[in-house]
């Protein structure tokens, strides 16, 4: 299907695209060695963020619309977390920890925009994930 000469995913790609991005999800939550890599209070918090993640399921029913609004919201984030953790950042241990709780900061976010009933554990805004980038650029 076209639209002002931008391809629109159909319905099916449409679902298909959701269902990657949710399994996505999933594994970043819970990798194979999630029990080795998260301490035992981020390992009591990703029950939270499965019920968050089943809650955005059941709402994306409904229409993918407002899902792919929210979405949009927090993947500027998600994308800025990938590139810290993909440029194999060498930092010290308070920065390779800053990146840790921005990586928290992001699931709180997905809370608060996915399940807002959750409630988050911490504050969360866009501003305070930009101020969390800033602080994490300026360390060396």
């Amino acid at each position: 299907m076209l639209c002002a000469g931008h391809e629109i995913p159909g319905p099916s790609q449409a679902i298909q695209a959701f269902s990657a991005e949710i399994e996505a999800e999933l594994n970043q939550l819970a990798p194979k060695d999630f029990l080795e890599r998260y301490g035992l209070e981020r390992l009591g918090h990703i029950p939270r963020y499965l019920k968050a993640l089943e809650l955005r399921l059941e709402r994306a029913k409904q229409g993918l619309e407002k899902d792919h609004h929210k979405a949009a919201q927090v993947e500027p984030y998600v994308r800025t977390l990938e590139k810290l953790e993909a440029s194999g950042e060498k930092g010290t241990p308070a920065k390779k920890a800053a990146i840790e709780e921005f990586r928290c900061l992001v699931e709180e976010f997905k809370v608060s925009l996915f399940a807002p009933e959750l409630r988050t554990a911490v504050p969360v805004s866009a501003k305070r994930l930009e101020t969390k980038l800033k602080e994490i650029a300026n360390m060396t």
